[in-house]
């Protein structure tokens, strides 16, 4: 699980860095990188609702008591 996060971080990390320097090469200004992670960043937390909101709760089994 530990190398599933870090290569989640990593893909996060290029991904900001990719989105800044796009919008700094457009030309619109060191602000519109605040713009880019906030875009980026909205997005994720997106992703993260819907699929929290998809996904079924896994029922809990009853434990058999045995009864002697």
């Amino acid at each position: 699980m530990g190398a599933l996060n870090l290569a989640a971080l990593n893909l996060a990390n290029s991904l900001g860095a990719i989105g800044g320097a796009v919008t700094l090469d457009a030309g619109w200004g060191t602000l519109s990188t605040v713009w880019a992670g906030f875009t980026l960043t909205s997005a994720g937390l997106l992703l993260y609702v819907v699929t929290v909101a998809r996904v079924k709760p896994v029922p809990l089994r009853r434990r058999r008591v045995r009864k002697w």
